[in-house]
């Protein structure tokens, strides 16, 4: 069906039918103009529908970086339940403009710790094709503030960063002496995916160290996380079936 048909049916008052057009929307919409609609109805006064409209756009890609701009913007509401419309309608949804992924990721050095919370999750479980935006998100993980660090962390847990170079160095900061920063920079890579290799082995390798801290670490970093790389997999199959004849781990 045309995205815009099922943009309209989302005000039926039938809450099947909007439901139905929600999902089917899911994760689909790209048209600039069907995602502006959607976002014009995340400030209605229907919370049924503000939910809707939420789960439509959330999951999708957005290419168009003044309709981005205009859902990051939304965050800024003093109203808690429209911000937080705005934060599920991101969370998960991929924004390719770099410039709007920067003004997004600013947001999580604001004061007002709900808008830092709301702009973590509108941040997680995307993906950042940009290097140097990625770079400037990774940065904050070494804040000396442990709120705006975790902040941070939540955005990057369950993140693709696409870029090689943002990825290890990354995965370096589980070396770090600081445990909190391990501890951060582990949740910051878990349940994203790793496609490079050589940055899936180089995460893998740190199982071998005889530091248990960063061992721990690195297997916290790698639960849940997608490593597409068949050699990679391979490796990582071998070092658990050695743990579970070495242990007798439980099925």
């Amino acid at each position: 069906m045309d995205s815009m048909l099922l943009v309209a049916q989302l005000d039926d008052a039938d809450p099947e039918v909007r439901w139905t057009a929600a999902e089917a929307l899911h994760g689909t919409t790209t048209d600039p103009s069907a995602q502006l609609i959607l976002i014009g109805k995340l400030d209605r006064s229907d919370a049924d529908l503000r939910q809707a409209a939420a789960h439509a756009l959330q999951g999708g890609t957005i290419t168009d970086g003044s309709v981005a701009l205009i859902l990051i913007g939304k965050l800024d509401y003093s109203d808690t339940e429209l911000r937080w419309a705005a934060a599920e309608a991101l969370h998960g949804t991929t924004i390719t403009d770099p410039s709007a992924q920067l003004i997004l990721v600013g947001k999580l050095d604001r004061s007002d710790a709900d808008l830092r919370r709301a702009a973590a999750h509108a941040l997680q479980g995307g993906t950042i094709t940009d290097g140097s935006v990625a770079l400037i998100l990774i940065g904050k993980l070494d804040r000396s503030d442990s709120e705006l660090r975790w902040a941070a962390a939540e955005a990057l847990h369950g993140t693709t960063i696409t870029d090689s170079s943002a990825q290890l160095i990354l995965i370096g900061k589980l070396d770090y002496a600081d445990p909190d920063l391990r501890q951060a920079a582990a949740h910051a890579l878990q349940g994203g995916t790793i496609t490079d290799g050589s940055v899936a082995l180089i995460l893998i390798g740190k199982l071998d160290y005889s530091d248990p801290e960063v061992r721990g670490a690195a297997a916290q970093a790698l639960y849940g996380t997608a490593i597409t790389d068949p050699s990679a997999q391979m490796l990582l199959q071998s070092k658990l079936d050695y743990l579970d004849q070495t242990f007798d781990l439980p099925t």
